[in-house]
């Protein structure tokens, strides 16, 4: 098979991962604009219980598969994928039989929603995007990148063609605050989901693969533990627009989600050099490159990223979202800091991968949920939603020094001047904007001089160390 390089495979993760954020950020404009606030929460809401689903009915399979699947013979690699898929239409059948027939109507009660058509719709999603996730695992594990990155212009632009068209139809007959908004969007999000399936199920390559290390590590116990990683994960990134819906009224999970959600787009970047870097640091025998360069470069890609994101928000935010969503633009910087955190936190993590110490992964994340969901119940209704940005940056804190602690990677060798000083950047920068209220667009123009210099100038560093790893 033909190699691949870390750079291309880390430029075919990001485009995965970047081109449906692009179409958000081209789409949400309208779609707020199309949809009143309050099916906007209920979206926003119903998305989040999609993951924890999600999360919920994969198992521990994704991780598993990320890490096992490439090392397998044909025969296991087939009855590994048929296991899961039937596991999971049989969940979600079952899932669907218990919320309509047993606690549905309780559960949505219990957040002033009700279990209608578009949680049903939800739902039933939720069958294609663990298979999808399940597939895509298997797809990074093989470094067979570039299928995945045309699988999701696949789900992408059909998701957001169907949205779109339901969405403008239901305008057009019903009005603008019709519940059935919410059903259009989650029907075209099963379309997207379904045909990305179909395509990702035809493109999967079954052979086997010597390139790739075996392992007499236990699959399930791997499993096992990654699902408690993936379930403490989605709480931890979910729980707070949950106890937002709980504590404030819908459209208060929508501002907060909005621009969480855009926030996260750091999450985009650093999120597809560390998936592309995995195989090669668990497999690669020889390497031409000492790997520590490899790490401190993506930690300094990282800040230099988030200081970025921060000052754009400042300077583009309030031309982009409507007039009630501005007041949120203040909690960019804090969510920011945790998305930083949170990178870090994964990059080390590999390492406890690499020795199949996940169960350590997996302590990470749990004491990363409790500390956010204490933190939520005790401050929120009191402080504001504030304390809901507050409590994630905190929290990745703390998965992100529980993994440093349990790694062999050296810290010092990682984590440059560069990095702790663009952390100190994004602190003053909120101080100055959104305590002291000092709004200057000269102030910001030289912040993001600064950061988009530096960060193009490590891009092309990283560009240089990952061109020497093939896989």
């Amino acid at each position: 098979m033909e190699k691949t390089t870390l750079t291309k495979s880390s430029l075919n993760l990001f485009i995965t991962n970047i081109f449906p954020r692009v179409l958000t950020i081209f789409s949400l404009p309208i779609f707020l604009r199309l949809i009143d606030d309050d099916i906007w929460g209920e979206i926003s809401f119903l998305l989040a219980v999609q993951l924890i689903f999600s999360n919920i009915l994969l198992f521990g399979s994704e991780s598993a598969g990320f890490r096992f699947f490439a090392s397998l013979d044909k025969n296991k690699k087939v009855k590994l994928k048929n296991k899961n898929i039937l596991t999971t239409l049989f969940s979600v059948i079952f899932l669907l039989f218990l919320l309509e027939y047993l606690i549905g109507d309780q559960l949505f009660n219990n957040f002033n929603l009700v279990y209608g058509l578009p949680a049903k719709l939800s739902i039933l999603t939720v069958f294609f995007i663990v298979a999808n996730r399940q597939l895509v695992s298997y797809l990074k594990s093989t470094n067979s990148t570039q299928i995945i990155k045309k699988s999701i212009f696949v789900e992408s632009l059909i998701t957001l063609f169907f949205q779109f068209l339901f969405v403008l139809y239901i305008v057009n007959y019903f009005g603008f605050d019709d519940r059935m908004l919410a059903s259009a969007y989650f029907m075209g999000q099963l379309f997207g989901n379904a045909l990305r399936m179909f395509y990702l199920a035809r493109k999967l390559n079954i052979q086997e693969d010597s390139r790739y290390k075996k392992s007499n590590a236990s699959i399930n116990r791997y499993a096992l533990y990654g699902y408690f990683y993936s379930i403490f994960s989605v709480m931890l990134t979910w729980q707070d627009r949950l106890i937002i819906q709980y504590f404030f009224e819908a459209d208060v999970v929508a501002h907060y989600s909005t621009v969480y959600r855009l926030t996260d787009l750091h999450g985009v970047v650093i999120g597809a050099s560390i998936s592309g870097l995995a195989p090669f640091f668990w497999n690669l025998k020889n390497q031409k490159i000492n790997i520590d360069n490899v790490f401190k470069s993506i930690i300094s890609v990282s800040t230099y990223l988030g200081l970025t994101g921060v000052v754009l928000f400042e300077i583009f935010g309030r031309f982009y979202l409507p007039t009630n969503y501005h007041y949120a633009i203040q909690y960019v910087p804090i969510i920011a800091a945790g998305m930083i955190f949170s990178s870090w936190s994964a990059l080390f993590a590999l390492d406890l991968d690499k020795r199949f110490k996940n169960k350590q992964r997996a302590i990470s994340m749990l004491i990363a949920f409790l500390v956010n969901l204490i933190t939520n119940l005790l401050y929120i209704e009191k402080y504001g939603i504030i304390i809901a940005a507050i409590s994630s940056t905190i929290a990745y804190f703390f998965a992100m020094s529980w993994n440093i602690y349990n790694s062999k990677i050296i810290l010092k060798n990682i984590i440059g001047f560069s990095s702790l000083l663009n952390f100190l950047l994004i602190c003053i920068f909120y101080i100055l904007f959104y305590i002291l209220n000092i709004t200057s667009l000269i102030i910001s123009i030289t912040f993001l001089s600064y950061s988009l210099y530096f960060l193009i100038k490590e891009l092309r560093n990283y560009k240089f160390l990952t061109e020497r790893l093939s896989l």
